[in-house]
C-alpha cells in the first residue's frame, strides 16, 4: 500500500481522477448549494487576481500562474476563509461531488479531460512508490499536464480552482485588510468606457460619483454593462483600511451581475440557463459581455 504523506498535495492529484459515479453523500448538493459554490469559486478567482497571483481571467494568465507556482506546490500562497467551500471541499474532491457542478458539454469536457490523463496520473503515482510525495513534484506534474486550451473549459477551470481551495491554506491573520500589491495599479483600460466601483475609508460604496447601497449600485452598474457591453472596463478600488470581507462583497456585486446577465441572455436566445449552453454558445454571450475588470490596490 502506497504511503502518501502530504494529504493536501494528494488532494491536488485526486482532482484529475473521477469515475463519474454519483455517491450517496453528493445528494446534499442541491441546486441552491451548487449555485453558491460556483459563486464562491468565481469570487476566489477574483481574490487570486486581487492578491496579484493572477493577472486577469485569461487562460494564458492561469497557465502562467500554474507554472510560476509549480515548484512550491502552491504552498507559499494564502487565501481568505470561504466557509461554503471549506466545509464541502472533501466531498467535492474526494467523493467526486464536484461533478454535480457540471452539466451538458461542461460535464463531458471534464470527464474527457480526466480520462485522457488518468494513465499519466497512475504512472506518476507508481513512479513515486513508497517515496515522499513532495509539493514540488506534484505541482510540477500538474503544470506539465494542463494546457492553455484545457483552461478555456469552464468545468476544468472550476476543478482546478476547487483543488487550489484544497491545497492553499486560509490565513485570516494576513487577510484582515487589503493586501498591498501594486501589480494591477499600472494596468490601463483598453476600452472606450471606464467606471469605478470603490469603497471609501468609511466603507461608503460609490459607482463613480454615485453613492448608494449595494442594491442601488448594482442596478446602476448593470445599466452601464448593458449599454456599453464589452466596451466597458470596471475598476474596483478600496481604501487601505477596508476589511477583506468587505472587499470581497464588492467583487461579488460584479460576479452576480454577470451571472444574472448571462442567464438572462441565455434564456432570451436559447431558452436555457447559461450553464446548460454549449461551450460555443457560452463564448458567444461572454464575448458580447466580456468581463473587463481591473483591481486597484491601495498605495499607502
Amino acid at each position: 500500500m502506497k504511503r502518501i504523506k502530504h494529504t493536501l498535495i494528494f488532494l491536488f492529484l485526486l482532482c484529475f481522477l473521477a469515475s463519474g459515479q454519483e455517491r450517496e453523500v453528493c445528494k446534499k448538493f442541491t441546486p441552491e448549494l451548487v449555485k453558491s459554490i460556483k459563486t464562491e469559486l468565481e469570487s476566489f478567482e477574483l481574490e487570486l487576481m486581487e492578491k496579484g497571483y493572477l493577472r486577469d481571467e485569461k487562460a494564458s494568465s492561469f497557465m502562467l500562474f500554474l507554472r510560476e507556482n509549480a515548484n512550491t506546490g502552491f504552498q507559499n500562497l494564502n487565501r481568505t476563509s470561504r466557509p461554503i467551500l471549506d466545509q464541502n471541499i472533501y466531498d467535492l474532491l474526494f467523493n467526486e461531488c464536484a461533478l454535480k457542478l457540471e452539466s451538458g458539454e461542461d460535464f463531458e469536457a471534464l470527464l474527457a479531460f480526466q480520462l485522457r490523463h488518468a494513465s499519466k496520473v497512475n504512472e506518476f503515482q507508481e513512479s513515486i512508490g513508497d517515496s515522499l510525495l513532495t509539493p514540488t513534484m506534484t505541482g510540477t506534474f500538474i503544470a506539465d499536464l494542463v494546457t492553455e486550451k484545457d483552461l478555456e473549459s469552464p468545468s476544468i477551470r472550476r476543478r482546478l480552482l476547487l483543488t487550489l481551495i484544497g491545497v492553499i491554506m486560509p490565513n485570516d491573520n494576513n487577510s484582515n485588510t487589503i493586501t498591498l500589491l501594486g501589480d494591477d495599479n499600472e494596468k490601463k483600460p483598453t476600452t472606450n468606457y471606464v467606471t469605478r466601483l470603490r469603497l471609501d475609508a468609511n466603507n461608503g460604496l460609490f459607482l463613480d460619483n454615485l453613492k448608494g447601497d449595494s442594491t442601488v449600485i448594482s442596478k446602476a452598474l448593470d445599466e452601464m454593462v448593458r449599454q456599453y457591453e464589452n466596451d466597458l472596463t470596471i475598476i474596483i478600488e478600496a481604501d487601505k483600511n477596508t476589511s477583506y470581507d468587505t472587499f470581497l462583497d464588492i467583487m461579488d456585486i460584479v460576479i452576480l451581475l454577470y451571472q444574472n446577465l448571462y442567464n438572462e441572455k441565455s434564456q432570451e436566445r436559447y431558452g436555457l440557463s447559461f450553464d446548460e449552453l454549449s461551450s460555443q454558445n457560452k463564448r458567444e454571450i461572454e464575448r458580447r459581455f466580456q468581463k473587463n475588470v481591473i483591481i486597484r490596490h491601495p498605495k499607502n
